[in-house]
């Protein structure tokens, strides 16, 4: 009985969890429209700025986040090894810095409703009017 109630609880989510849309936010002042393109080179450390002005501060997704997967396979498009691997090259050279890392999305959405440089990527369910979403990725 128990399981067909952890079951019944499983699927009554799923239809909540096929529908989250990962989202990129920034500071509720910036008024950036970014590409995806240009959303990719912020996270690869290939660019620091979309409008030549001012510097952004990408906000990692964290590894065990469920949006992990997408963002590896839709923004950086590299395996987990890879982005790695690619990371350990720039630092060791000295040419970029990864994206910052936090832990959760609350602290996300506070980190980048506080700083007007930040910018991340969260699942849209994590939306509030405290941060201007930018852009939403396609399924």
């Amino acid at each position: 009985m128990k399981l067909i109630k952890t079951f019944a609880l499983a699927i009554a989510f799923l239809p909540h969890i096929a529908h989250a849309k990962m989202i990129v936010i920034t500071h509720p002042d910036n008024k950036l429209e970014p590409t995806l393109e240009q959303i990719r080179q912020l996270y690869l450390g290939k660019t620091k700025s979309l409008d030549g002005k001012m510097v952004l501060d990408p906000i990692d997704v964290p590894p065990g986040s469920p949006l992990r997967g997408k963002y590896l396979e839709q923004v950086v498009q590299k395996t987990q090894e890879q982005l790695n691997l690619y990371w350990s090259r720039l630092v060791f050279t000295g040419k970029a810095s990864p994206p910052r890392k936090l832990t959760a999305q609350e602290t996300v959405v506070d980190w980048v409703a506080q700083n007007k440089g930040a910018l991340a990527i969260i699942d849209s369910q994590d939306l509030n009017p405290k941060v201007n979403q930018v852009f939403t990725f396609s399924d």
